[in-house]
């Protein structure tokens, strides 16, 4: 027998110590995925601009559209695959096909988006980019919903949903460390230029998203649903899939919180990388990449410390009040990069993200183990599963608001005035601007989401209760 036999042989066999007590080997393998995703909707909108725009002359507002028209188009395809992946019935599950077979494409597409030619014209190399864009935002459709689908079903059990969430955010992490030194490594000597290294880069991490969707695909288990007494079996409508979100009010609330973190963070994205590369690092695009791996690993690996205590949090405190203390947080460690921020000690910076780290990888354990309490809340009151529905609503909810962020991203970057051909040089009205943004934007959010958490409905007791009614019902 194969060692992939004996793993997955093991994994049938674990036993459970209690209903919804998930096997490490099936979060371990959920869990993986998490860091293709993190590249998948990150490492585009990171290198888009340091390629297309230093690299090869496109305006950083060419750029942002090119980046906004396929999440905003694709953001509508969410619902439709909800639909298909929700109504979808084959021997390996509903879930499970469309995580292999979109994960490959996604690979392949994401290796495609840097294959872009020198000498063509701004206007040329745009539309081939668009192009790209448009291909893999397609593939990434099939994999995305589908996986955070199967994450939401996987158990029923209130508290196991967070330590899952809590094993995709650790393998999310480790995509962002992979993040953080792409750039750095595209200015490789090894390399002509960042372009032809982005070419390289992408061609690696493309195999290694399909490599993680293939573990994802094989060693997880979907979650036999019981049937309801009496139920009458009906297929999900594409309206259905589409509006669903607007009627669940607990799901409002944790999706708006979700878009507002994004919002933050994707609006000011570009003007903090060139911050970095202008103003901290003097024009140096060699140790701009080197800071820029340095800073962001320190956030990595604080975010990596916290998972353990912001699942520990959530046990004790409740999900509601660990979520908003790090949105508190949150806020702080954005007000005082404005300080921290500071040529003359690159490195300082850090101390910041020390605090920013941790929130932002809080709500992304906590949000998802909501959304699928939300899932049983729904069921609850309608007599229906569906987590396709939720997890296309979650996708076209955070894709609008991405999409909106990454276009607003590159205006904002040229309504400060700031101008590539100055390089080093930008004048220090346009650097002030640069910096009061990167604190209060994201500062800003952290608070709203703080506010529009104080009255989400489900607690522990509520989601006990729900569990118990829907196991009477079956």
């Amino acid at each position: 027998m194969s060692i992939i036999n004996k793993w997955r042989e093991r994994s049938r066999r674990s036993p459970r110590k209690k209903d919804g007590v998930l096997s490490k080997v099936e979060k371990v393998a959920w869990g993986a995925s998490g860091s293709s995703e993190n590249i998948l909707h990150n490492a585009t909108g990171m290198m888009a601009n340091p390629i297309l725009n230093i690299g090869l002359g496109v305006s950083p507002v060419l750029v942002s559209v090119a980046l906004m028209v396929p999440r905003f188009i694709d953001a509508f395809v969410d619902p439709l695959m909800g639909r298909i992946s929700d109504n979808f019935k084959s021997r390996f599950g509903r879930r499970r096909p469309f995580v292999l077979v979109g994960g490959i494409l996604s690979g392949l597409a994401f290796a495609l988006i840097w294959m872009l030619p020198r000498g063509w014209s701004e206007m040329a190399t745009f539309w081939l980019f668009l192009f790209y864009m448009l291909i893999f935002f397609a593939c990434f459709t099939v994999f995305i919903v589908p996986y955070l689908a199967l994450g939401f079903e996987m158990s029923p059990d209130y508290h196991e949903r967070t330590t899952l969430m809590s094993y995709r955010s650790f393998f999310s992490l480790v995509g962002s460390i992979l993040m953080q030194w792409i750039y750095w490594g595209c200015t490789r000597p090894c390399f002509v230029d960042t372009v032809q290294g982005m070419k390289v880069i992408g061609l690696i991490l493309g195999g290694f998203v399909i490599l993680t969707s293939v573990v994802t695909a094989l060693f997880c288990k979907e979650r036999v649903l019981p049937a309801k007494k009496d139920a009458v079996e009906r297929k999900i409508s594409f309206y259905e899939s589409f509006s669903v979100a607007w009627k669940v009010r607990p799901f409002v609330r944790v999706v708006s919180v979700c878009v507002l973190i994004i919002v933050g963070q994707l609006s000011i994205m570009q003007v903090g990388m060139y911050l970095n590369i202008y103003y901290v690092c003097k024009g140096s695009q060699a140790f701009a990449g080197q800071l820029q791996g340095v800073i962001g690993t320190g956030y990595v690996l604080s975010s990596l410390l916290v998972i353990p205590a912001v699942a520990h949090c959530s046990r004790v405190f409740g999900k509601k009040r660990t979520l908003r203390s790090l949105m508190t947080v949150g806020a702080i460690g954005s007000l005082l990069s404005f300080i921290l921020v500071n040529p003359n000690y690159p490195y300082l910076q850090v101390l910041g993200l020390f605090l920013g780290g941790p929130a932002t990888t809080g709500l992304w354990i906590i949000a998802p183990s909501m959304i699928a309490d939300v899932c049983d809340y729904d069921e609850w009151k309608t007599g229906m599963r569906r987590e396709g529905a939720f997890g296309a609503a979650y996708g076209w909810f955070t894709k609008i608001g991405g999409s909106a962020s990454i276009l607003v991203s590159g205006l904002v970057l040229v309504m400060t005035g700031f101008k590539v051909s100055s390089g080093a040089g930008q004048d220090a009205g346009t650097i002030l601007w640069m910096r009061i943004l990167i604190a209060l934007v994201p500062a800003a959010t952290f608070i709203a989401a703080n506010l529009l958490l104080r009255k989400y409905e489900i607690s522990a007791e509520l989601a006990d209760q729900i569990k118990k009614e829907l196991g009477e019902k079956a």
